[in-house]
């Protein structure tokens, strides 16, 4: 019985067709192509959402240093620090008020500026008699580079009332 299958060491097959001729290698091409478009498409859209997500950041950073430099900016208007620290003075006998303006450049992240909110051609005052002045800052953050990546500007008002005369 095995001396029958020993007849045929082996098979013969026929050729294929010569109509194909590179089609397999053709679409296995195209199907590769699309592959790798795909691919690129997922990086790149990966790509954009982390620099997105380092734009939010550094805009939420800014926001915050602005915000604390608010906040100094007030606490030094209100205790009188802005007048006497030296890097400001309030002298009225200049021939413009509204010419008069501090700036202060902090290392953490925020420049504010006070000056005065004019009323015609005076500071202006509220119902109290009280100076009203104008605080603009800008927060920023920084780059690695040294550049900033994102800046938020506040601006507020702000009654300062002589503690001597406040009934």
């Amino acid at each position: 019985m095995a001396a029958q299958f020993m007849k045929k060491p082996y098979q013969t097959f026929k050729a294929l067709p010569s109509k194909q001729k590179g089609a397999v290698l053709l679409v296995s091409v195209v199907t590769l192509s699309l592959l790798a478009l795909a691919g690129l498409s997922t990086v790149e859209q990966t790509v954009v959402q982390e620099r997105t997500s380092v734009n939010a950041s550094a805009a939420d950073d800014a926001t915050r240093n602005a915000d604390k430099g608010l906040k100094q900016a007030v606490a030094d208007l209100t205790s009188g620090n802005v007048f006497t620290t030296g890097f400001c003075t309030e002298d009225l006998s200049i021939d413009d008020p509204a010419m008069w303006e501090c700036e202060k450049i902090s290392p953490d992240g925020y420049t504010y500026v006070v000056s005065y909110i004019m009323n015609g051609n005076q500071p202006a005052t509220d119902d109290n008699g009280d100076t009203i002045y104008k605080v603009s800052v800008v927060g920023v953050r920084s780059g690695s580079s040294g550049g900033s990546l994102a800046t938020q500007s506040l601006t507020a008002g702000v009654v300062v009332r002589d503690v001597a005369t406040a009934g």
